[in-house]
Formats: C-alpha cells, sequence, structure tokens
C-alpha cells in the first residue's frame, strides 16, 4: 500500500461517527458549555471506541474538556437532569454513556448500531475466504467457552460472597468492629454524596473520622456534616477563588468543625421551608429573616476563620 492509499485509509477511518440526531435535536436545546463540552467527551470515548459505557474519571474528563473539577461536574449534572448523560458505579469509580434518543423515530439507536456495525471486522471491503472463516468461528466459539467459564465462576463466588456476608450479619460485632464499619460507613457517604469516587479510605481519613466518633459524635451526626458541606455554595467552588473546600481534614477537623457544617445544613433546611410559605403574615417573614440571618452568620464565621488560617478552607 503506498503512502498516499495509507493516508487516505487512516482519513477515512479515524474518526467519531456522531448520529445527526445529536445535531438536528439535542445541540439546540443544549445552552450550557460545560454540558456541551462533557457530552461531547463522552461521546469521543464512547462511541468513538465503539463503546456503549465507559469508565471516566474527573481528571480525565476534566483534561478532554479543559473544564475544572467544579465544571465537569455540572456539565454531569446537566446532562443527566436531561437524561441524556448516564452514569452507573464502576467499582470505586463511575463509568458513563449517552441516551440520546430522538423523541419521533430514536434515530440515534439505529445510527449507533449502524456505526458499530460499519467499523466491525465483519464489515471488512476484502473477501473473506474458507480459512478465514474458520478461524473467526474457532475463536467466536473460544471466546464463548470462556465467558461461560467466567459467568459460572461469578456466580460461585457471589454465591460464597452471599453466604459470608449472611455470616459476618448473623455474628454480634465487637465495639472494635462496629467502630471500624461506622468510620468506613462515614467515609463512604463522603465519597457518594461529594463525588469523590476516586477518593481512598487511608490512615488520616479513618484517624479523623474516627476521633470525632471518640468525641462523642454519632455516625448520623458525621453525615450530616457532609451534607452540610454539599449544601454550602461556598464550600463547593462559588467562592472568589473557584476552589472547592470539601476534604475530610476539613470538615472533621475539631468538633467545632462538624457543628459548623450542621449548621449549614439545618440553615438551608429553615431557609427553604420559609421561601416554599409564599403567603403568609409576620411569622413567616420573621423565619425567612432568621434563616437568612443564620447563614449570613454562619459565612462570616467560616470567611474570618479562612482570613486568619493557612488551612485548606
Amino acid at each position: 500500500m503506498s503512502v498516499e492509499m495509507s493516508a487516505k485509509h487512516e482519513s477515512a477511518t479515524n474518526y467519531t461517527k456522531t448520529p445527526n440526531v445529536f445535531f438536528d435535536d439535542l445541540l439546540p436545546q443544549i445552552e450550557s458549555l460545560t454540558e456541551l463540552k462533557v457530552t461531547l467527551a463522552i461521546l469521543r470515548k464512547t462511541n468513538g471506541w465503539q463503546k456503549t459505557q465507559d469508565t471516566l474519571s474527573l481528571s480525565l474528563l476534566q483534561t478532554l474538556t479543559g473544564l475544572s473539577r467544579q465544571g465537569v461536574l455540572n456539565g454531569i449534572e446537566e446532562g443527566m437532569k436531561r437524561g441524556t448523560i448516564t452514569r452507573k458505579e464502576q467499582g470505586q469509580s463511575f463509568s458513563y454513556g449517552l441516551k440520546i434518543v430522538n423523541n419521533t423515530d430514536r434515530q440515534l439507536v439505529n445510527d449507533l448500531d449502524q456505526s458499530i456495525e460499519l467499523t466491525s471486522q465483519r464489515n471488512r471491503p476484502e473477501v473473506v475466504n474458507d480459512l478465514d472463516r474458520q478461524l473467526v468461528n474457532n475463536l467466536d466459539t473460544q471466546k464463548k467457552e470462556e465467558k461461560e467459564k467466567k459467568e459460572k465462576k461469578k456466580d460461585a463466588s457471589a454465591s460464597s460472597s452471599a453466604n459470608a456476608d449472611r455470616t459476618a450479619r448473623e455474628k454480634p460485632k465487637t465495639p472494635g468492629e462496629k467502630r471500624n464499619a461506622d468510620i468506613r460507613e462515614v467515609f463512604d457517604h463522603w465519597r457518594t454524596v461529594l463525588e469523590h469516587s476516586d477518593g481512598k479510605f487511608t490512615d488520616d481519613r479513618r484517624r479523623k473520622i474516627g476521633a470525632r466518633l471518640t468525641d462523642g459524635y454519632t455516625m448520623a451526626q458525621l453525615k450530616r456534616a457532609i451534607d452540610g458541606c454539599r449544601a454550602s455554595p461556598h464550600h463547593r467552588g462559588e467562592n472568589p477563588q473557584g476552589t472547592i473546600y470539601d476534604s475530610i481534614e476539613l470538615i472533621f477537623r475539631n468538633g467545632e468543625k462538624v457543628e459548623q457544617f450542621i449548621g449549614y445544613l439545618e440553615a438551608k433546611g429553615n431557609h427553604g421551608n420559609a421561601k416554599s410559605q409564599t403567603r403568609g403574615g409576620n411569622n413567616q417573614t420573621e423565619v425567612s429573616a432568621n434563616s437568612n440571618s443564620n447563614v449570613q452568620h454562619l459565612l462570616r464565621n467560616e470567611i474570618d476563620w479562612r482570613n486568619s488560617s493557612t488551612g485548606d478552607g
């Protein structure tokens, strides 16, 4: 094959097939640049590799889109609300895919299927001789047998794991085992709520959570502190620095921090209740004013503390 023919072949195959329905139906609906960038990045990593789902870290999506971590999170959230971006938990990470379906003729599904067919080995232009066909059949048979073996092994492992879990649940936990389970549950809550899918259960994080349990705070209170961090726009990046402050070291730095983050959650809850009461007398006006005052007071304390400290927020 000549250099010119090789170049033509590469230019004809080295692309990501994008269905027309993406441009005709979805693109006019997207107003957010962050949602558009994240959607295109997921399209490249899935359809571009003949996949329907792919495990993607936030750092990889940052690299692909040029967005900040918060920008990527915002783009994912907007796409999931629209129903075009799907996310599934994959171990300690997440896999993402697209579900962009035309409401009238589901053109995207057809185009995706055609894309996979056109780029698959079954549609190569050269004639497949009998030997090639036999090799392909043998390979398919081997793959089928390997898949069946893996499924049987997986079923046996799942059954064994279920029995082990049942035994562990039936066996009473010692105080030490219960404490370790509580610490792990708080950590998992932090990883899920604040979307740190790649966060590791390090000794420092375990000790920080354990210290607050030793102080007398319950596991439920520590979870509420995490929820309070999620409810605080300032800690989620809406600050002059555009920085997210949601580390375990910060939330569980001391008892005062735990109570402060719980306060954010409670203040936001009261504020939301007051706003939902669109009609009423002086009592409702007073509740709204008090809720706003509580939020402003908590944030003022946080800003004063940050100005006097060199910590992580």
